[in-house]
């Protein structure tokens, strides 16, 4: 089971923004993490789970340097947890990325690529569960956009995204290989301060290792936006998803083939007036795995930040997944998971804060004979900003 505090949670620091638009200079913001915890489950197991104490460090430094039209960003984070009586669950992560932007009166264009890698223990938990204590996950991304601004109230943009993923030391049965594209190009309208229009259309493509042929997705949703209030902002988009799966992506299901679903995507977004806010989000879309097929996906996620006193905060999260097979056939089996967390914030001195919480996970695989399920206490010393 992953740090209660997840690691990634470090490349929130990736600052795409809250850098002056005007430096010159790099910039470089160290942050670093050092804790204990207990986890009651390492390996999220249906049957004989195994918990243990363990230590857990993490450190990532990111350099930022702006211009008036410019911006360039770069990041390398690592992360350990160390098992005191499951040395081989230990888990390392790392990832080494940059992001970089340039701007014009009409038009922007940014460009991200990162390489990153994790125990297949916490990469596949969430969608495939097909984890192996001693196999790793490799992904290397790279995602260019341009958004052009056709008139002051018609804007559109195009996403272009590639992931490549392998794995080591996975055995048979485990997960598999995989590479996926997708282009997107959106268009959105304001109508008013508070309001606007959006329309999408979206196309992907799957290839795994060992599969014959590809999955193909295309994508067409229409949506809204809409200020309710100064601290409140909803935006909802739904459509249709086509897709097409070869045969023996389906575990030989000879039915595979091609399928129309739903697929929509709703935020809310929330600021409270002391500080903090609530955010929700929710989406249904296909989305590429290393369980050899392209899965209909299902996501929840809500999140709440709010601060008690000017050194006390809370923060809870929690997010679920539901997969499913894009085919029509098989949609009543796949993999759930859910997890949630409860922290509280203390800050000692300034950029230093102590953070004690409690976290949850959930899984429940149609494959095995019973579901998982863990919790993780555990107490954190971090350091934050530069």
């Amino acid at each position: 089971m992953n740090a209660a505090l997840p690691f990634w949670t470090l490349i929130l620091l990736f600052p795409m923004c809250g850098t002056p638009a005007v430096a010159q200079q790099w910039r470089v913001l160290p942050t670093a993490r050092i804790g204990l915890l207990y986890d009651d489950n390492v390996g999220l197991e249906a049957v004989d789970s195994q918990g243990s104490f363990g230590t857990d460090f993490a450190a990532a430094v990111s350099a930022v340097r702006s211009t008036e039209n410019t911006r360039v960003a770069a990041i390398f984070a690592l992360g350990q947890i160390w098992y005191s009586e499951l040395e081989d669950l230990n888990n390392t992560t790392a990832l080494i990325g940059v992001d970089a932007g340039y701007k014009t009166a009409r038009s922007s264009f940014r460009f991200a690529t990162a390489l990153e890698t994790e125990s297949t223990l916490t990469s596949e938990e969430a969608t495939t569960g097909l984890s192996d204590p001693g196999g790793r996950q490799y992904r290397f991304s790279v995602t260019p956009t341009w958004l052009y601004l056709i008139t002051e109230r018609l804007s559109s943009d195009v996403t272009v995204t590639y992931e490549d993923v392998f794995y080591e030391g996975v055995g048979d049965g485990g997960p598999s290989d995989y590479r996926s594209g997708a282009l997107s190009i959106r268009a959105q309208l304001a109508l008013t301060e508070r309001s606007s229009l959006e329309a999408l259309v979206g196309y992907g493509r799957y290839s795994s290792a060992g599969v014959e042929g590809d999955t193909e997705a295309l994508i067409g949703q229409i949506g809204a936006g809409y200020q309710l209030s100064e601290t409140l902002f909803v935006n909802l988009r739904v459509g249709l998803r086509s897709s097409e799966t070869p045969e023996s992506a389906s575990a030989g299901a000879s039915d595979s083939g091609r399928s129309i679903g739903r697929t929509y995507e709703l935020s809310l977004d929330k600021a409270f007036e002391r500080g903090g806010g609530l955010a929700i989000s929710a989406s249904r879309a296909p989305a590429p795995s290393g369980g050899g097929e392209v899965q209909d996906t299902t996501r929840l996620s809500v999140r709440i930040d709010y601060p008690l006193s000017e050194h006390l905060g809370l923060a809870i999260g929690a997010s679920g997944n539901r997969n499913r097979q894009l085919s029509d056939a098989g949609q009543a089996s796949g993999v759930d998971f859910a997890e949630g967390n409860l922290r509280l914030n203390y800050k000692v001195f300034e950029k230093w804060w102590i953070r004690l919480g409690y976290g949850i996970k959930w899984q429940n695989d149609d494959a095995q004979p019973a579901s998982a399920q863990a919790t993780t206490l555990f107490l954190t010393l971090a350091r934050q900003g530069s």
